[in-house]
């Protein structure tokens, strides 16, 4: 029967995997929306560049028309624009680490619960409920389902000595 539970408890990599897909959805939501915004500031502040300088050409009078790109384009800015796309990589990494510690976090102690539930509906009374130690805001729900298990077992048992006192009679 031990082995039967820790079968029914066991976790199956494929549905692992499609509930993070789900779960993750959000994130990946925040990432396009991040990503869609830089694009379009970066947009905006390539736009605004070239009409500052453009403003600086007529004023001053310095530089040939045609070269309005390499002005716009100089060092500073490309030093500027490498830190700002390896901010963004950074951005983007750490979202993905919070996003799937979150996961993680709380939907981990949601499938123990799903799997055990799920054991006491085919009938596995012996099973228990076993969350993380760091799950302590679920510790109340743990003892409660626990018990209810204990319970059913109890009541399990009995209800199949009286069967059989019945069909003995």
């Amino acid at each position: 029967m031990a082995s039967d539970t820790r079968k029914e408890n066991g976790r199956k990599l494929g549905p692992l995997v499609r509930e993070f897909f789900l779960a993750t959805q959000f994130g990946a939501q925040l990432i396009a929306a991040t990503l869609v915004f830089l694009a379009a500031a970066g947009t905006f502040t390539y736009i605004m560049f070239s009409e500052q300088y453009v403003q600086i050409q007529e004023i001053f009078k310095v530089v040939d028309p045609t070269l309005q790109h390499e002005m716009v384009m100089n060092d500073i800015v490309r030093h500027n624009m490498i830190g700002l796309v390896i901010s963004i990589i950074v951005y983007i990494i750490v979202i993905i680490i919070l996003i799937v510690r979150s996961h993680h976090q709380h939907t981990g102690p949601l499938v123990a619960v799903t799997r055990f539930t799920q054991s006491m509906t085919n009938g596995y009374y012996s099973a228990r409920l076993n969350l993380r130690k760091k799950d302590v805001h679920l510790r109340d729900l743990e003892k409660a389902l626990n018990v209810m298990a204990e319970t059913l077992e109890k009541r399990h048992g009995n209800l199949i000595s009286a069967e059989t006192d019945n069909k003995s009679s």
